[in-house]
């Protein structure tokens, strides 16, 4: 898949929009075999700009990605995306990581509560996602992301709910 998805979710994380908004990062993307992104960029003052155009061709020239900004959407598709680049809100890298979509974790260390850079670390140790804590570093973690293979997130398992649930109420539910 050929698009990827920055998204803060509603906090503010200027440092990582204007990272995505860099000549360097649109080039190192195209080579990667990036065309599209859509960048969802929260209550942030920062707006992006490179590669929004009606000219197409303008693109081209420039190496630019296509983009689309918007400041929030809840909720994504993300198995329509190649690489999602995201805040270090568990929602988020949970919902990623069960769609089965490489992940680069970006910890905003302006708001950052230190359970969420630990559960972003112990996910890169089990290689289910790279994570950073400088935006500037974003193009590396790109490349690694691309040429290393990450592990798969394991499906959910309920069995354990289902069965609380049936001794709560006395009887199999799910049996029914």
């Amino acid at each position: 898949m050929s698009h990827i998805l920055v998204t803060v979710g509603t906090t503010k994380f200027d440092n990582l929009i204007r990272a995505v908004d860099t000549e360097e990062f649109h080039e190192a993307a195209l080579k990667l075999g990036y065309t599209y992104m859509y960048i969802q960029y929260g209550r942030g003052d920062y707006i992006p700009s490179l590669g929004i155009s009606s000219s197409i061709e303008g693109l081209k020239s420039r190496r630019l990605l296509e983009v689309e900004a918007i400041d929030y959407t809840k909720g994504f598709d993300f198995k329509k995306f190649g690489l999602v680049i995201s805040h270090a809100g568990a929602g988020t890298v949970l919902d990623t990581l069960r769609s089965k979509v490489k992940l680069i974790v970006v910890s905003n260390q302006l708001l950052m509560n230190n359970h969420q850079m630990e559960l972003s670390n112990k996910l890169q140790e089990l290689n289910y996602l790279i994570a950073i804590h400088n935006p500037k570093d974003l193009v590396s973690a790109m490349q690694n992301i691309s040429s290393s293979p990450m592990k798969v997130f394991p499906e959910a398992d309920i069995s354990l709910f289902k069965q609380v649930i049936s001794e709560i109420v006395g009887f199999n539910v799910w049996n029914r």
